[in-house]
């Protein structure tokens, strides 16, 4: 992906089922619908969620539940993709968003099942965006992101309100990549 890619994945909206493509908006004075499955028109059965806390257990229980309905959804061949992103999706909503915002310390992670493409969506309590880091060559933290960017299709965030932001990626599904053999 180029920059240039880049820079608009990163400024367009939450991937939507609307004909448009924009996101659905809740009408004026209300707030948005927490759950993603209503907003997006998916059934229960391409959606999964699960609240995350800034606990010590929080990215295992991410990459179980990630694991689990991939499997479920005849997606695992997509497991080892969709296992990193999430890893770095939620690892950087503990490290960055949850201490910072005390009053609201939890974060979610949100699978959707779409008919070619698979999303992995992380909504944390920090109000600004995420930024992409240029660690030193020998640095252990700020490439996550760069992962993503490469892993994923397309990534990108939903614009920051004093209540959050959503961090997304997407990886294509079709054609339907064969499972490899163990």
């Amino acid at each position: 992906m180029t920059t240039a890619q880049s820079q608009a994945a990163r400024t367009t909206a939450l991937p939507a089922s609307r004909p448009d493509g924009s996101p659905e908006r809740a009408p004026q004075g209300q707030h948005p619908t927490p759950d993603w499955g209503i907003n997006l028109r998916i059934s229960a059965a391409g959606f999964a969620a699960r609240r995350i806390t800034h606990s010590a257990d929080a990215l295992t229980r991410a990459r179980s539940l990630t694991r689990h309905t991939l499997n479920t959804w005849g997606l695992g061949a997509y497991s080892d993709d969709a296992l990193i992103i999430t890893g770095e999706l939620i690892s950087n909503a503990i490290r960055h968003a949850l201490p910072q915002n005390p009053h609201n310390d939890r974060a979610w992670l949100g699978l959707i099942n779409h008919p070619k493409h698979l999303l992995i969506a992380v909504t944390d309590p920090a109000p600004h965006p995420p930024g992409i880091a240029s660690p030193a060559l020998l640095a252990e933290t700020g490439r996550g992101l760069r992962i993503v960017e490469t892993l994923a299709d397309s990534w990108g965030w939903t614009p920051p309100t004093r209540t959050g932001k959503t961090v997304w990626a997407v990886i294509r599904t079709w054609p339907h990549r064969p499972c490899p053999s163990v």
